[in-house]
């Protein structure tokens, strides 16, 4: 029989190893779609554009600079930068500068993303024992949506790992009544708010701590006092844009300057008619889709959870036992509980909100399986086959995750058949105009509106390195975009174009070859289609399936089904129709133009 010295280290080596595990999970294809088909909100890059340049030129880059927090932006600004092209550059070279922004938001969002695997350890040893602990921690490192979100521009992931590490604080300040502990409370709570706004939800469990922790309001008084100033001088930090006086110079008419911080984003609470309780099967749908496992014995837990405390109240047995652990667990509950309310009250919560909620969720689905086999009964051999088995299915999915990113996808692959297919000029996109790993050279937009084109050039002027690349060999692919848009008609149009209109607009450019998004059911997808047959005939498919005529579109970052999808698929990406148009017969009218 080992030791319980020899059991500590094993649990101690299999935490340290599951975490570099994790973490090389999430870096493992993390240039994936990039610099061509980044987050649809990867506004981190645009406040990291913003913060260095230190002026703000128009109302909308005054929106952009302060959608989130910018402690991710200026933790940015501390790695390496990556250097432009030589003369003489290739197209992988400006596409790879083109991405370095992005990829250097993505890796430093893996590794704080990273840290949630060995916090859950942390927080589950509090209540469970250290082997059931690490099988929590497992689940957080075999979770789909923590790997998908942990590998996007985006500070959902981070603020998760930093809010559960804030709640470890107040976990610790509850134990302890030093200076010091106050203080790096309040300076994980203040990482945690500076990593997003949904991190205020730490402040409650930090205030309980403090309560709890003091025994006359005085000292209560003080220590509040004292875990603010961290909190504070991190909330300057982070939110410049919420201060009048950190305000960048905004060199534009006078009445826009009060666009500039005076709203959080999506401005939520302002939007009483949003809390109706329709998050309720939006957070179902986003665990059931994304970690089915994790749902259901999370689930499990939750039942043995309550059968447990009913047990107790009959016996007058306290859960938790110990006094200690009732205060954390009351201070995990005034994180948890809040959070989830919201969340479901919330009609627009997204998957990605439910991250700082998945170590609770871990926890209480080792907690469920730990009873579960003390119930049973089960020998040593009998608990470790039930833990791998209960961690096979999701280490599967995130197996097969990881297998796709590292694949080529479908942008490369539809990028690689042009470039060996057809020449530049005769390439005409219809929908989306950027979506290719090519140097695409698109007209500079001349007014602001709502196309998808003038979006990309508003929300993402780094892309305009890869529009003009003059390198010696590289050749620019012009593509002359459609005035319409498949994304948001007809809300954007108010109709959908005629097929005439359509017909039209192609023979107008042109246009010897068209590329178009597949997307099964989406009324402007089946009229292009639908024209482009009569106009001349599809080539070619690009599909991330096996069998290329399964249409079924790919949700690439968000969506329902995500655990079956990682399961189906063959590689990632949209999938692609490449059509030849037909010349016109002579004589032929646009407006009466058949199918030959």
């Amino acid at each position: 029989m080992p030791s319980p010295a020899q059991s500590n280290r094993v649990i101690w080596l299999g935490l340290a190893l599951l975490t570099l595990a994790a973490l090389g999970m999430r870096l493992h294809g993390l240039e994936r779609f990039l610099p061509h088909y980044p987050e649809p909100d990867s506004y981190l890059v645009d406040e990291w554009r913003l913060i260095e340049s230190g002026v703000i030129h128009t109302a909308l880059e005054s929106r952009l600079y302060g959608k989130y927090p910018h402690l991710l932006p200026r933790l940015a600004q501390c790695l390496p930068q990556a250097d432009p092209p030589a003369g003489g550059a290739g197209t992988a070279q400006h596409l790879q500068f083109a991405a370095a922004p992005l990829l250097t938001l993505r890796l430093l969002v893996a590794l704080l993303a990273s840290l949630a695997v060995p916090a859950t350890f942390l927080l589950a040893k509090r209540f469970i024992s250290a082997g059931w602990s690490l099988v929590a921690a497992s689940f957080v490192a075999t979770s789909l949506l923590h790997l998908g979100f942990s590998q996007q521009a985006r500070p959902h992931a981070p603020e998760g790992s930093l809010a559960l590490i804030a709640v470890l604080a107040a976990m610790l300040v509850s134990d302890r009544r030093g200076t010091l502990v106050v203080l790096w409370a309040g300076c994980a709570a203040g990482l945690a708010i500076g990593c997003l706004h949904n991190g205020a939800f730490v402040l409650p469990p930090l205030a309980l701590a403090l309560w709890l922790a003091r025994d006359n309001l005085a000292q209560r008084a003080k220590a509040f006092l004292l875990a603010a100033v961290p909190i504070g001088l991190l909330g300057l930090f982070t939110y410049p844009f919420l201060i009048p006086g950190l305000r960048p110079y905004l060199p534009f008419a006078a009445e826009n300057k009060a666009q500039l911080g005076t709203k959080l984003p999506h401005r939520a609470f302002g939007q009483s008619e949003w809390f109706d309780g329709g998050g309720v099967v939006r957070v179902l749908n986003s665990l059931w889709g994304w970690d089915p496992a994790l749902f259901i014995l999370g689930g499990l837990g939750l039942a043995m959870a309550g059968t447990r405390l009913l047990r107790g109240r009959r016996t007058q047995a306290a859960l938790p036992p110990s006094v200690q652990q009732q205060r954390h667990f009351a201070i995990a509950l005034a994180f948890a509980l809040p959070y989830l309310l919201v969340l479901c009250l919330f009609q627009r919560t997204f998957e990605r909100f439910l991250i700082p909620l998945l170590p609770y969720l871990a926890l209480l689905a080792a907690f469920g399986l730990q009873a579960l086999t003390r119930a049973l009964g089960c020998s040593k051999p009998a608990t470790l086959a039930i833990a791998f088995a209960a961690l096979t299915a999701p280490s599967w999915v995130v197996g097969r995750a990881t297998l796709l990113r590292g694949r080529e996808d479908t942008t490369q692959q539809t990028a690689a058949w042009l470039e060996s297919n057809l020449e530049p000029s005769e390439l005409f996109l219809v929908n989306p105009l950027i979506l290719l790993p090519l140097p695409i050279d698109l007209p500079q937009p001349q007014v602001e509106d709502g196309s998808a084109l003038i979006e990309i050039h508003r929300r993402m002027p780094w892309f305009r390195h890869l529009h003009s690349p003059r390198g010696k060999g590289l050749r620019t692919w012009t593509a002359q975009p459609m005035d319409v848009d498949l994304n948001d008609l007809p809300n954007k149009l108010g109709e959908i174009p005629s097929r005439a209109k359509l017909r039209r607009r192609i023979r107008q450019s042109g246009a010897q070859w068209v590329l178009l998004t597949v997307r099964p059911g989406q009324p402007m997808y089946e009229l292009f289609a639908e024209v482009l047959q009569r106009m001349g005939e599809r080539v070619q498919r690009i599909s991330p399936r096996k069998s290329s005529e399964q249409a079924a579109s790919t949700p690439t970052y968000f969506g329902d089904r995500m655990a079956a999808l990682m399961l189906e698929l063959e590689r990632l990406g949209p999938t692609f129709d490449i059509y030849r148009v037909n010349p016109p017969l002579p004589g032929t009218d646009p407006e009466t133009e058949s199918s030959r």
